[in-house]
């Protein structure tokens, strides 16, 4: 039997304005990144996010807010990486002006085909799919070695998860 905790990302979707925005402009069904993960101390689901006021661990029922959700599982150990971002949960703030800049390479891409390839960073402050892309890099995921973690928006996160052979689908945990 494995004493591994069972660790989820998951890729959601709202109907606020800057989530639509997100989604036009990554060409992709999701907006917002999160890990989700088995907590045998509180007997539940917990979820790790980096929302607009910063990152947090909330209880995964919280989630029921996200009008669509996708829980993908790794057949990898990712709380290698887990355990090294976990110092910025309830520490870090939100990095908005990276979230803007990001935003507007994406932009730029759709509109007009023109790629940037610098990301806008602000030291010590992260965004949601950052901070998802750290923990699959620190965890050592093939594949996401040369990635910037400030350059990965939830779609690439997306678009990677359905392309490699260690992530795969799951329905919805439900508490055991």
């Amino acid at each position: 039997m494995s004493t591994r905790r069972r660790i989820l990302v998951c890729l959601t979707a709202t109907r606020k304005w800057y989530g639509k925005l997100i989604r036009w402009a990554t060409r992709s069904r999701v907006n917002h990144s999160l890990v989700k993960h088995d907590d045998p101390f509180w007997g539940a689901w917990r979820a790790t996010e980096i929302d607009e006021r910063g990152p947090r661990d909330i209880d995964a029922r919280y989630l029921a807010r996200f009008d669509y959700i996708e829980h993908w599982e790794s057949d990898l150990d990712l709380g290698i990486g887990m355990r090294a971002m976990g110092r910025f949960v309830g520490m870090a703030r939100y990095d908005w002006r990276g979230l803007l800049v990001g935003l507007l390479r994406a932009v730029l891409l759709r509109v007009g085909g023109w790629e940037v390839d610098k990301a806008i960073h602000s030291h010590g402050r992260l965004f949601c799919s950052e901070f998802v892309a750290e923990v699959l890099k620190r965890s050592k995921v093939p594949g996401t070695e040369e990635w910037i973690p400030a350059n990965v928006s939830p779609g690439d996160l997306r678009r990677f998860m359905k392309a490699s052979p260690h992530f795969h689908q799951v329905d919805e945990p439900t508490e055991e």
